[in-house]
């Protein structure tokens, strides 16, 4: 699935949660924006000419973004999220132990 088809797929999304009349489905379609910008982005990024290390922030810097817009639309707190600072030290450990 090429860029132009994931491009349908992000304006139907826009398109869908702007005319649902229910909130929280269209909230859900509104949350669902990231996984097609993440493919646009991944798709469009030229692998061979960049390092692997700068591939991170390039999708990382829009679907932040994105993210932001959409936290904001629905009005959802970082706690609302899960970033939260309760617990971190077992948040760390839990990350340490985590098996590859």
């Amino acid at each position: 699935m090429g860029p132009h088809r994931n491009t349908v797929i992000l304006f139907a999304l826009l398109i869908h949660s702007a005319l649902e009349e229910s909130t929280l489905f269209s909230n859900l379609l509104r949350s669902l924006i990231a996984v097609p910008i993440i493919r646009i982005i991944g798709l469009s990024m030229p692998i061979i000419q960049l390092q692997p290390y700068y591939w991170f922030p390039i999708v990382a810097v829009p679907l932040f973004a994105a993210s932001i817009v959409i936290m904001r639309s629905q009005k959802l707190s970082l706690r609302d999220v899960g970033l939260v600072k309760d617990g971190l030290p077992l948040q760390l450990v839990i990350g340490l132990f985590r098996r590859h």
